[in-house]
């Protein structure tokens, strides 16, 4: 078959993750009865304007950061566009871990650069 997918439409965050080095588009999904992957850190593929990508995704409420509402957050990796009120088609290609609350924003960023070399390794081997 094929990977799950969804379709979300990119809107404005907190702007938290391009602060602490790993901007991320937050996704407001189109259709409300559409369902979602459980609350976690995934390897995804990010479809937009025809061109396919790569990065990571979150699905949760940000422990760390104290989100009061469930967000899904992707870092794209090698892209740097102002994307806001754009259509993006996210493909879950493999989840990477549980959503976690770290002890610290330098902790979360730590483990951020770790699922993004893990990710990088997961599409590399895969060759995608």
């Amino acid at each position: 078959g094929h990977y799950f997918s969804f379709l979300g439409t990119v809107v404005k965050g907190r702007g938290i993750g391009k602060k602490i080095g790993f901007p991320t588009a937050n996704l407001k999904i189109e259709d409300p009865w559409k369902i979602v992957p459980p609350n976690g850190v995934y390897a995804v593929r990010v479809s937009f304007q025809g061109k396919d990508f790569i990065g990571m995704m979150n699905i949760g409420f940000t422990p760390t950061i104290k989100s009061q509402s469930l967000t899904i957050e992707v870092h794209i990796f090698d892209f740097n566009s102002q994307i806001y009120g754009e259509r993006l088609n996210i493909s879950v290609v493999k989840k990477i871990r549980e959503e976690k609350k770290f002890s610290s924003v330098e902790s979360l960023q730590n483990i951020l650069n770790i699922d993004e070399n893990k990710v990088r390794l997961l599409f590399k081997n895969m060759k995608l």
